[in-house]
C-alpha cells in the first residue's frame, strides 16, 4: 500500500469535507453548497463509496480527498501530502523526486478519468443525441441505479467531444492520451478513443477508476468490444484482472463448492479460482491466459450486460455471479 492509499484509507471523505461545509445525505451520497463558489441549489456530490467527490455547478471540478485539499487550502501535491499526513497518523519517509513526480502523474492521471467518466454519465442522462443510448440500457433491464451504482455513461458520435470537454478544463492533449481516453492519428491529430458507445469504467482496488471499457452501439462500428490501451494506471496485469466494481456491496467472491464460478465459452469449460479475484470482484467471467490483451481487460465490464449478482445465503457480504436462466439481463438483488 502506498503513502497515498495508506492516508485514504485512514481518513474518510465525508467527514473530512464535512469539517469544511456542511454535508446533506441524499441517497447513497452527500450534497452541500459548493465551498469553492457561491451559490443557491448545493451543486457540489461527496461520493463515499469511491471516496471522491464533484461539483456539478460552475466549477465543474472534482477529485478525491488529495484535489479537495489542494483547492481548499491552495497547496500543491507534496503540501497535501504533508497536510493530510500530519491529519492522518502516517509519519511520511523521504521519497525521491522521480517518486513524487510518478505519484503526481498518476494522481493527475485519476482525475482526469473521474472528469471523463462524470461527462459520460451527463451525456447518458439527457440529450437528444443519447437517447439510442438510453433505449439500449431500457432493453437490457439496466435501471437507472445500476447506471448509478456502475458510472456507466455515454461517448458521442463526434471525433473530440471528450478531447474538447477535457482540454476545457484543464488537460493537456498529452495527457488525454496518456490515460488512454484519445488517440493520436497519423496527421498529429488528437480525437476521441470512445465514440458512439456505452462507457463503463474499470476500477483498481481502491475504487478508483483506472481506464473504460466500451460497448458499440451501431452494428457497424468495429470492434464491438473497446477497451483502455495499456497506461500508467492500466497496466498489462491489472487489464487480466481489473473490474468493473469497488468495494460496498461486493465482497471477495467465494463461490458454492457445487459451482464455482464456471463457465463454458466457446465450448470449453475453464473455473476461476476466488485466490484470482479481488476482493471486491464483481459478477464477472475470469479472464483465461490465452485470451487476446482486448479479450481480458474486457471480460468483467462486459459481464454488467449479461450476469446476474445474487447474495449468497451463506454469508452477509458475499455476492456471486449467475447466468439468468431465461433472460439475459444484468439485476442486482439487495437484501
Amino acid at each position: 500500500m502506498t503513502v497515498t492509499d495508506d492516508i485514504k484509507a485512514r481518513l474518510d471523505i465525508v467527514q473530512f469535507i464535512s469539517q469544511y461545509v456542511p454535508l446533506k445525505k441524499a441517497g447513497r451520497n452527500y450534497t452541500a453548497p459548493c465551498p469553492f463558489h457561491q451559490e443557491r441549489t448545493p451543486s457540489f456530490v461527496v461520493f463515499p463509496d469511491t471516496q471522491g467527490w464533484h461539483c456539478f455547478g460552475a466549477c465543474s471540478e472534482g477529485g478525491d480527498i488529495f484535489n479537495f485539499v489542494m483547492k481548499k487550502e491552495g497547496l500543491d501535491f507534496v503540501g497535501a501530502l504533508r497536510f493530510l499526513a500530519e491529519k492522518a497518523g502516517v509519519e511520511l519517509q523521504e521519497r525521491t523526486s522521480e517518486q513524487i513526480q510518478q505519484d503526481e502523474q498518476h494522481e493527475k492521471l485519476r482525475g482526469l478519468l473521474n472528469e471523463a467518466a462524470t461527462w459520460f454519465q451527463k451525456l447518458l442522462r439527457a440529450g437528444p443525441a443519447s437517447q439510442h443510448a438510453r433505449d439500449y440500457v431500457q432493453r437490457r433491464g439496466i435501471n437507472d441505479d445500476t447506471l448509478e451504482m456502475f458510472r456507466i455513461g455515454y461517448a458521442p458520435a463526434g471525433w473530440d467531444g471528450a478531447v474538447d470537454h477535457l482540454r476545457l478544463i484543464g488537460y493537456s492533449p498529452e495527457e488525454i492520451v496518456e490515460a488512454g481516453v484519445a488517440v493520436t492519428g497519423d496527421s498529429g491529430r488528437t480525437y476521441d478513443r470512445f465514440r458512439n458507445r456505452l462507457v463503463i469504467p474499470i476500477f483498481d482496488e481502491r475504487g478508483r477508476i483506472i481506464g473504460f471499457g466500451a460497448r458499440a452501439l451501431a452494428a457497424e462500428d468495429n470492434p464491438k468490444y473497446l477497451n483502455s490501451p495499456q497506461t500508467p494506471l492500466l497496466t498489462r496485469v491489472r487489464r487480466s484482472s481489473g473490474c468493473i466494481w469497488r468495494g460496498e456491496p461486493f465482497a471477495r467472491a467465494r463461490w458454492p463448492s457445487s459451482s464455482r464460478a464456471t463457465w463454458t465459452p466457446s465450448r470449453r469449460t475453464r473455473r476461476a479460482s476466488a485466490m484470482s479475484l479481488p476482493r471486491w470482484a464483481p459478477p464477472s467471467r475470469a479472464p483465461s491466459s490465452s485470451s487476446s490483451a482486448n479479450t481480458r481487460g474486457g471480460w468483467c465490464w462486459r459481464s454488467i450486460l449479461t450476469w446476474r449478482a445474487q447474495r449468497l445465503p451463506c454469508a452477509a457480504s458475499t455476492w456471486c455471479a449467475r447466468r439468468p436462466r431465461q433472460h439475459n439481463r444484468f439485476s442486482i438483488r439487495r437484501p
